[in-house]
């Protein structure tokens, strides 16, 4: 059998018969064969990672939580808000989840230039009397493949 490598490598592995076995050596061959075609898998991801192109997408995570102390970081006992809106400035509009969560993936950036991020919470979605701790539009700076956090601390 032969397994693609990259286009100027491959890798060969010779099948071949075995007349008899027991139960613990089917079990055996069995995983090896899985450990082998998984380590092929890896280096065939590996090898193709090292002569692509970087990821041209980034991803923003981030949670709206009640600051509790005003100290603008989430301690254990400050819960995240649920439905509060967030907006971008292309207009895209969101809303957390029931832990205060949301996330926006495959934000496009050219590899060549990273770009600029700004989002926003929508004020009006809080509780009644809450003041938001953070900065409130947020900028970021998003590179290509990044992973950015951006958390808002919100007290009431």
């Amino acid at each position: 059998m032969k397994y693609d490598i990259n286009a100027q490598e491959t890798a060969s592995i010779q099948e071949r018969k075995i007349v008899s076995l027991n139960a613990k050596s089917k079990k055996l061959i069995k995983l090896l064969s899985v450990c082998i075609l998984f380590t092929l898998g890896a280096f065939n991801v590996a090898m193709a990672a090292e002569t692509s192109e970087l990821p041209t997408n980034a991803t923003v995570i981030g949670k709206v939580f009640h600051d509790q102390n005003n100290n603008g970081i989430q301690d254990k006992n400050e819960n995240g808000i649920p439905g509060v809106r967030l907006a971008t400035v292309t207009g895209l509009v969101l809303e957390t989840d029931g832990y205060g969560r949301y996330h926006l993936p495959d934000n496009v950036v050219d590899s060549r230039f990273n770009r600029h991020f700004i989002i926003k919470i929508d004020t009006a979605s809080l509780p009644v009397g809450s003041i938001v701790k953070s900065e409130n539009p947020r900028l970021i700076r998003l590179t290509s493949g990044s992973l950015n956090k951006v958390n808002f601390a919100v007290n009431y």
